[in-house]
């Protein structure tokens, strides 16, 4: 027998993998009758559902199209370790921190730290993450304090 709350801890570990999941959409008990539900959220500080497609797809062109323009600025004859201090220094160049906390918890981070410019300490980490990845760096991410 599967527990729902098996299934989502594997949603979860799924999500620490890849987290351009949560661009996409997200997924969570509903009720204590075991429902789940997955909403598109649009990116913002705490997003609202969308159901237009057209409208998804539009915020993911406009996504994607900027990481290809940050991965592809990455100058070629790099070190993997000058790659990964270039990501970083993108990341704390082009952003500034939400001391106010209105992306807290928000859908999009990556997509808040690359599109919006803002985000708390989570988006900058699963920024660089995706980042890393989209440009064949190894990169883990780790919760806690």
């Amino acid at each position: 027998m599967v527990f729902i709350s098996d299934f989502l801890g594997a949603y979860d570990a799924l999500r620490k993998d890849y987290p351009e999941l949560t661009q996409y959409f997200d997924m969570a008990l509903k009720s204590t009758r075991s429902v789940i539900y997955t909403d598109w959220i649009e990116p913002g500080e705490h997003g609202l559902t969308n159901t237009d497609k057209e409208s998804i797809k539009a915020y993911q062109e406009v996504f994607d199209a900027a990481v290809a323009r940050i991965i592809k600025a990455m100058p070629k004859n790099l070190c993997d370790f000058d790659k990964y201090r270039y990501i970083a220094t993108f990341i704390d160049v082009h952003n500034t921190y939400d001391k106010t906390l209105k992306t807290q918890g928000a859908y999009w981070p990556c997509y808040n730290v690359i599109i919006n410019k803002t985000s708390v300490c989570a988006g900058y980490a699963e920024t660089f993450l995706y980042l890393c990845r989209q440009a064949g760096l190894w990169c883990e991410m780790w919760d806690g304090t």
